[in-house]
């Protein structure tokens, strides 16, 4: 007589189970996307290793920045850079000026001038400021200083 084995339902029960199983571990599995952060820092650190000048710009979309020595703060989400010391470049500061482009010669009136902003914006610590559509990395040596300015 042909029907179905005795055994049946204990079979669907098993292809249930790793089922479940399967789905359960590819939900853990998936990855999450990237943080804000990190492809931020990605981008300083890919600027800093550059030949200067070289310049990087980094879409994001946040209020706050928060700029430190070696750690990058995005609305919360924090990243460590590996490779490099950042100098802030707060709004309003001549070095923000040289940060989007312009020629330390034509802000500082000499390059000691210019290493003097470089050494007291690394003694102000920690940048906090209310942050645009991008963040803006340049490096450049000028009067043997060389130095990776980052603003947003």
């Amino acid at each position: 007589m042909l029907g179905p084995p005795i055994d049946a339902w204990y079979v669907w029960l098993g292809v249930a189970l790793v089922s479940l199983a399967v789905l359960g571990v590819a939900a853990v599995a998936t990855p999450e996307p990237p943080s804000t952060a990190e492809a931020a820092a990605d981008t300083i650190e890919e600027v800093a290793a550059s030949r200067a000048p070289a310049t990087g710009r980094h879409p994001i979309d946040a209020e706050r920045v928060r700029i430190d020595a070696y750690t990058l703060t995005i609305d919360g989400d924090t990243a460590t850079l590996d490779y490099g010391k950042m100098t802030p470049a707060p709004r309003g500061s001549d070095l923000r000026r040289v940060a989007l482009g312009a020629h330390p010669l034509t802000v500082f009136d000499s390059p000691g001038a210019f290493a003097a902003a470089v050494r007291d914006a690394g003694k102000e610590g920690t940048i906090v400021e209310p942050a645009g559509d991008e963040l803006i990395v340049r490096t450049l040596t000028y009067g043997g200083n060389d130095v990776v300015l980052v603003t947003a």
